[in-house]
């Protein structure tokens, strides 16, 4: 059983509890989607031409620097049908709502490298970030600060504890009660971690995360003061395959990071996938004929990327099914050593 490092004492130095702030952030509108059998793969999209309208909602400043909700205007459509066009937002949204990123730094500061999590509550309802075990030890003894899905505000030392997998680049991030009430409500409950590795040839794959080649800024000249430096995280969720073949040597599952399709033009290539690790590789598949289709219903939580080999274009997971048993013993050990009451 891993044990729970507290804040302000952590069984290991590398592991130790970090200080995260929330940054508003708005997912990149990316891929299609059929409600029975899901046909993704290359559809993908980051932000549009207009990624800061004033309708969408703005962090509040901080300093000279302010962090931005980018907005997302145009929809990239690889689908055929109006039933299909109106599953697409539904598992966007599902998928985007769940993601966090993580940067480094405390306030105004401008952080060098962004990283992605999905939240996950425990069965007591406390909210936790799953995300890359390098990703927290990467930060060491800096801050960090989390931004969520439409986040407004900025919360400062929200980690109430670490926990990190022995054998795989997996970490457990409680949030403390103040986070919890921002993102409780969008966490997911560990059943929708897949429990088997199985795949079918009908699946549909969508890796999410944010890039750190996607991150925007803006300058706003103010007279009489500095400009107004405002930066936004655009999310990508992104329809992608399985490569042959599907596991590396360590059991990682491989999976495509290539090209993204645009409507009237050449496929593009995918940025630099830096940012992403943390992140999610959800699967889509067909529920049956007799059922309500949901994204909930089709889709399964199966892994987290962790590294990315830029030769093949390929981005290596940490299969659900390696760490799952793991993840599920942490959020009951969450609830018993930080209890939210």
């Amino acid at each position: 059983m891993p044990r729970c490092a507290r804040r302000g004492r952590a069984a290991d130095p590398a592991r130790g509890v970090r200080s995260f702030a929330g940054v508003a952030h708005e997912r990149a509108r990316s891929l299609g989607c059929h409600p029975a059998a899901p046909a993704l793969t290359g559809a993908a999209r980051r932000t549009c031409t207009a990624p800061w309208r004033r309708t969408d909602p703005l962090a509040t400043a901080v300093g000279r620097l302010r962090f931005g909700v980018p907005h997302s205007g145009g929809t990239v459509w690889s689908v055929k049908s109006e039933l299909e066009r109106a599953a697409t937002p539904l598992v966007m949204d599902f998928i985007a709502r769940t993601l966090v990123f993580l940067i480094p730094g405390r306030g105004n500061e401008v952080p060098p490298w962004v990283a992605s999590g999905t939240i996950f509550v425990t069965p007591a309802s406390r909210a936790v970030v799953l995300t890359a075990e390098h990703n927290v030890s990467r930060a060491r003894d800096q801050a960090l600060r989390m931004g969520y899905y439409r986040g407004t505000n900025v919360l400062e030392d929200v980690v109430a504890g670490i926990v990190a997998n022995a054998d795989r680049d997996v970490a457990a991030v409680a949030l403390n009660k103040e986070a919890t009430s921002a993102v409780a409500a969008y966490g997911l409950r560990s059943a929708v971690i897949g429990a088997e590795q199985t795949f079918d040839s009908k699946d549909a794959f969508v890796l999410a995360g944010f890039p750190a080649a996607w991150m925007l800024q803006r300058w706003t000249e103010r007279p009489g003061n500095r400009p107004l430096r405002e930066l936004g995280f655009p999310s990508t969720t992104y329809g992608t395959a399985l490569a042959d073949p599907q596991l590396d040597d360590r059991g990682r599952l491989r999976v495509v990071w290539d090209e993204r399709d645009i409507s009237g033009q050449p496929p593009e290539k995918m940025p630099d996938p830096e940012g992403v690790s943390g992140g999610a590789l959800w699967r889509f598949r067909s529920i049956g004929k007799a059922a309500v289709w949901s994204p909930e219903a089709a889709g399964t939580f199966i892994g987290v990327p962790t590294d990315f080999r830029a030769g093949e274009r390929v981005e290596l997971v940490e299969p659900a099914a390696a760490w799952r048993s793991w993840f599920v013993e942490t959020l009951d050990l969450f609830d018993r050593e930080l209890p939210l009451s």
